[in-house]
């Protein structure tokens, strides 16, 4: 089967809004129902942040399942397949030909992870879909934080950076149990290493404290049940592990730079257009 090839702002799905800042495109893209999307490339690099629904996506027979609120970035010309779940809505953010240099000409696609599903990526990339649905993106704010999300995006890739091998085993650990009320000891004699050493060590290899990091995932699971009208804030606090409504709302502010109410009055996730 030939692979096809979509040019600069073109998607699958419905394009619900689009616009065009400095050397980079945006786009909100939906697919009312589920779909199979065959072997295809794009001919730009991208991001895309996952704003609702779910889909999974193969790459050399890796698949990648995602959420809301997961976020992936894709070089120019990677072969992949999509299978996408009902009414799921991308923020899709396309990098010109002049980000290529950037991106750089040695960017090793066998050693590419699809997903940036967790950390700072994210968040980034949420303040360009508040500033999107507001219109109120900025060149020279866009290319700040698109430059941080690609910095970010090749350090994952950079083959030359050692990582402590217990980090992955912890990370994965705070992903299931990011609810519960986990101990840096707890967490050191899963490790195997010494309390300061695992604090210090995990911020060095990711970049942020490991109490960071737990918020960001209580916030990005936030993000995901706010949509569900029958669940109020103080239950959706309790859910996330945060200890009341006020501790969600002051982290959840801190993090997407929008209040739990207002995300939801916004309904970003619901956002067609």
């Amino acid at each position: 089967m030939a692979t096809a090839r979509l040019g600069p702002g073109e998607w699958y799905g419905s394009i619900e809004r689009a616009t065009r800042i400095g050397g980079l495109n945006f786009s909100m893209v939906r697919h009312p129902r589920a779909r199979q999307i065959d072997v295809h490339e794009h001919a730009l690099a991208y991001f895309t942040l996952l704003v609702a629904g779910e889909y999974e996506e193969t790459h050399q027979g890796t698949t990648v399942r995602y959420e809301p609120f997961s976020l992936a970035f894709h070089p120019a010309k990677l072969v992949h397949c999509d299978q996408m779940g009902d009414e799921t809505t991308l923020f899709a953010i396309e990098l010109g030909d002049e980000w290529q240099a950037r991106i750089g000409m040695h960017f090793d696609t066998s050693a590419w992870r699809l997903e940036l599903q967790y950390g700072e990526a994210v968040w980034l990339a949420v303040a360009l879909l508040n500033q999107f649905v507001d219109d109120a993106l900025d060149a020279l704010e866009a290319d700040a934080i698109v430059s941080e999300m690609l910095g970010i995006a090749l350090r994952l890739v950079d083959r030359d950076r050692p990582q402590r091998a217990w980090v992955s085993d912890v990370k994965a650990l705070l992903r299931e149990r990011f609810a519960e009320r986990l101990s840096l000891e707890s967490l050191a004699d899963r490790a195997g290493i010494h309390p300061a050493s695992l604090a210090r060590g995990f911020r060095l290899d990711e970049g942020t404290t490991i109490g960071d990091y737990v918020s960001r995932l209580r916030v990005q699971h936030a993000c995901r049940l706010i949509n569900d009208e029958t669940m109020n804030l103080a239950d959706i606090a309790g859910a996330c592990g945060f200890a009341d409504q006020s501790h969600l709302t002051r982290v959840f502010k801190s993090v997407t730079g929008l209040t739990p109410g207002s995300f939801r009055e916004r309904r970003i996730l619901g956002t067609h257009g």
